[in-house]
């Protein structure tokens, strides 16, 4: 079950929690989770990003910039997440789905 958190004051937010892992839409207001993140208590926290915002920021700077780089990012996360979408219909189990993802093709 995926669960979506919207904040702003992390550490107000979340109190005494001990986190795994965080992530946010990539938007550059948020640099200072990073900052906040590397400190105290939450020193071992990763910090993602989520990977279709990742790609939508590889789709405009390949259309507003006309990076080819970014276009080839932007095509490569576009075919992971179609995978996923077959992964879905196919009725994968998790640890079926983490066999696909670790794939030779997939790699």
């Amino acid at each position: 079950r995926k669960t979506a958190i919207f904040f702003y004051e992390i550490t107000d937010f979340l109190g005494d929690a001990e986190l795994k892992s965080i992530m946010s839409d990539g938007y550059n207001a948020y640099v200072f989770i990073s900052n906040e993140l590397k400190s105290g208590r939450f020193k071992d926290t990763v910090h993602q990003v989520c990977m279709s915002h990742a790609k939508n920021k590889f789709v405009k700077a390949s259309n507003q910039g006309g990076e080819p780089t970014a276009e080839r990012f932007s095509e490569i996360l576009k075919e992971f997440f179609m995978r996923d979408r077959k992964y879905d219909d196919a009725g994968l189990t998790p640890k079926e789905r983490f066999q696909e993802r670790q794939s030779l093709e997939t790699k």
